[in-house]
Order: C-alpha cells, then structure tokens, then sequence
C-alpha cells in the first residue's frame, strides 16, 4: 500500500512539474540573447541582413531573428493589446510612428543610448528613429513609355489609352490617393490637404476605364511585388519604392523608374510597447543608425541614408542615384505624415468600401 500511495504520489509531482515547465514556457519571455525585428521583406530586408542585422548579431554575441511583415499597423497594435509582443524592432512608415504614440503602442527611445547629434534633421521622434529616406515613383517595362510620356508620369499611369496594359497598385489609400491628385493636375505644392473627393472620382474613372479596356488592376501588398510583377510582365506600369526597382535592374530585370513627381518618405525604428527586449533593441539601433551600417546599406541598395557623416562619405555615382540627392529631391515631394495620421482612420474606412467595389 505505501508503494503503491509513493507511486500514487511520484506521478502526481512529475504531472505537476510537466504543468509548471509548460506554463512557465508559454509566459516567459524569449531567450535574452535573440532579438527580433520585423521588416519589409525582399531585397530591401536581405540588405538590412547584410549590413545591419548580422553584424549587429556578431558585434554583440546575440541571434537576430528577422521576419517580414506587410507594414501594417494593426499588427503591432493587435500584439501590443493581447500583451503578446513577438516584435522586439520593427521597421515602419512615418504615419505609424504618430498613429502608434497617440496610441500608446511604442516604446520612447532612449536617446542617451542613441547618438541623434550626426542624424539629418527630421529623422528623430520621441518613439522612432530613421533609418533611410526612399520614394515612392512610377516603375514600367522599359521601352513602354517615351519620355514625354515620363514627364507627367502619373497622368501617364492614369490614362488608359496612354499606355494599355495591366497596371499595378498598392492596396492602401497612402501615397494612392496623391499620384491620383497629381494626375488630376493638382500641384504637387498645393497636395495637402488632400482632395479625398476628388481622388475617389480619379480612382473610380481609372477603376472603370480598366474595366472597359478589359485590363487588369493588380493589387500587392509587400513592397517586394513591384519589381517582380514588371519582370514577369503581369503588369506595365506600377508605382513601387525606388531601391527595389534599382535592386532588380542590377539583376538584369528590363524595368525602369523616374525620379519625376516622386513622393519621398523616411522608414523609420521603432520599439513596441511591451518588448521583453527593450535595451537590446535601443542598441541594435543606435548600431544601425551609426555612419558604417548607413553607408553601407545604401551602397547595396539606393536609399538615403538619415546618418549625416554616412552622406557625406559617400561617393558621387553612388550619391546621385539617392532620392536625396539634390537633382533628384528637386521633382519629388515630400509625405505628409502627419496628415495622414489624422486621418487615416475615416480614409481606410472608406478605402476598404471603394476596393470592394472593384471587386464586382
């Protein structure tokens, strides 16, 4: 009977330890020497990779675990509020830097630990840091466009008859409703505030004159799709980031780009609220906004960098192809942010309604 009430007894403590390890591995956090930063994927985030995740990674005797992510919002909120942060860094566009401090979803940034003194004016916020300026501008099959033709480039994209052929779109209202605008002949001065109206009666004729000519809108989500639908011939024409267009030429995709009536925005770091790694994330970084990892990052691949000194170390051939650069910056506009972070909310509502209506 004792044997019997000590086995009783032994497998009472082992089926409680087995419940104790298992709770215990489901609420603690990850191991303190893995980093994760989410990022947008593609040739862009195999760059990060090279310059800044792996040398960070051996520097500091640490795993960076890197993923990608479509660049939603919602994400980091949704972790942020379940109390589940699986993101430690995460790359971001300007308007989730707002959208996330109003909310309350990031981490501030420890500037004792990040050196803001060399970054360009502009590329620092309490809850975020720059990491490179890029544009977004008309990509096309090279050869379908004449170079009348790229001096109006969005008129160009909105007009059927210009050019037939699939086009392609990114499914969010941002930076959308501007290249419609701009079609439409608003200067790109006179941008903001947008014209919400008059950018939905854009997309609906553009929406409707595709439709009659029976050409295809396709619609991506991921930054790494632009290239890749121009190369595979799906598309003629699509707006995209500048340095995934200039990755995929150097791989021998016949696609180009114009600088003209570019739109230019920073990407930026940020920390969300409730990383179990929140110090190893200020350093990671601090580490990615020095000059190496900056100059670095856009000898790969044309962006510009927020790092003053990693500017100016920079060869001509390799500063002229940067959206920064003066002859360049000269047809771009900028993004308004914080525009959009005022008014994101009834946007996307409305987005959300129109693009099912393409659907039909």
């Amino acid at each position: 009977m004792k044997g019997i009430l000590s086995a009783t007894f032994t497998v009472k403590n082992v089926l409680l330890l087995v419940i104790l390890v298992i709770t215990a591995c489901k609420s603690a956090p990850p191991p303190s020497d893995e980093l994760v930063i989410a990022s947008y994927g593609g040739a862009w985030q195999e760059v990060q990779k090279e310059t800044m995740f792996r040398p960070f990674a051996s520097a500091n005797s640490v795993n960076v675990r890197d993923l990608p992510y479509d660049g939603q919002y919602a994400k980091i909120k949704e972790m942020v509020n379940a109390n589940h942060v699986e993101w430690d860094v995460v790359d971001v566009e300007g308007n989730m830097v707002v959208l996330g401090a109003r909310d309350g979803m990031l981490e501030p940034i420890d500037y004792s630990v990040v050196n803001k003194s060399d970054l360009i004016p502009g590329s620092t916020n309490k809850f975020g840091v720059g990491i490179v300026a890029w544009s977004w501008v008309l990509a096309y099959r090279r050869g379908a466009l004449s170079q009348d033709q790229l001096v109006n480039p969005w008129r160009t994209f909105f007009d059927v008859n210009a050019v037939h052929g699939a086009r392609g779109l990114r499914n969010d209202p941002r930076r959308v409703l501007e290249i419609a605008l701009i079609a439409d002949g608003v200067p790109t001065s006179s941008l903001y505030p947008l014209d919400v109206d008059r950018a939905f009666r854009v997309l609906t004729r553009f929406r409707d004159a595709m439709r009659k000519a029976n050409f295809p809108i396709v619609w991506w989500d991921e930054y790494s799709k632009p290239p890749q639908l121009l190369r595979d011939s799906e598309v003629v024409l699509t707006p995209g980031a500048n340095g995934r267009i200039a990755d995929a030429q150097k791989d021998g995709a016949q696609i180009d780009f114009t600088w003209n009536q570019g739109i230019v925005d920073l990407d930026w770091w940020v920390i969300p609220r409730g990383s179990h790694k929140k110090d190893l994330a200020m350093r990671f970084i601090a580490f990615a906004s020095s000059p190496d990892p900056q100059a670095a990052a856009v000898k790969r691949i044309p962006y510009g960098p927020v790092n003053q000194k990693a500017l100016s170390n920079l060869p001509e051939d390799v500063a002229s192809k940067l959206p920064t650069y003066p002859g360049n910056l000269q047809k771009e506009s900028l993004f308004n942010t914080e525009w959009w972070a005022d008014n994101a909310d009834r946007i996307l509502a409305r987005w959300n309604e129109w693009r099912a209506s393409t659907q039909k």
